[in-house]
């Protein structure tokens, strides 16, 4: 249901229970059109041939609580879509954070590499990481790097990857 629908029912529920309230003291039942000032009488109910009554119509009970439902359902919708939008926000949040961890390591594990790349791993209070180096064709070197975490009991990863030429190739050195 669409948030100007929901809006509507509650503007038409509260024209009819403000109505009922101002029109409770005429009468119960029918009300005489003659001579009335009423736009509704003088329009559609009195076409001028003589006094007519028309059905003073209150707010029921089975209108009310079909009111009532449709914005209780509406309510839940809301909080639902809230709900889920926050745990999107958060799993992005995590997800960058993987991301920055992942390129800090691998920057830093490229850093200290040299001739002779060692694996290792690592963790904190949040992220997991692992470093993994295979030497490529040419003597070129694959840095990985894969990180990975809980969220809401599953397991999450990312990883990412540089392709890198040691020092010892880029002075001058002899691949094998």
């Amino acid at each position: 249901m669409s948030r100007r629908s929901v809006l509507e029912c509650l503007g038409t529920l509260f024209l009819r229970l403000t109505r009922k309230h101002f029109e409770a003291p005429r009468a119960r039942g029918r009300v005489t059109c003659s001579g009335s000032d009423d736009p509704v009488c003088r329009e559609s109910l009195c076409d001028g041939g003589g006094p007519k009554t028309r059905q003073v119509r209150g707010f029921t009970l089975l209108e009310a609580l079909v009111s009532m439902t449709i914005l209780a359902s509406s309510i839940v919708g809301i909080t639902y879509s809230i709900s889920q939008s926050s745990h999107a926000a958060t799993r992005g949040i995590r997800l960058q954070q993987a991301v920055e961890l992942a390129g800090n390591q691998l920057a830093m594990a490229v850093a200290r590499a040299d001739a002779d790349p060692v694996d290792e791993a690592g963790a904190d209070d949040r992220f997991q990481w692992k470093i993994r180096f295979e030497e490529k064709d040419y003597g070129v070197i694959l840095a990985s790097v894969e990180v990975q975490w809980q969220e809401k009991g599953r397991s999450r990863e990312y990883m990412l990857s540089e392709i890198y030429v040691p020092r010892s190739l880029m002075s001058g050195g002899q691949a094998q």
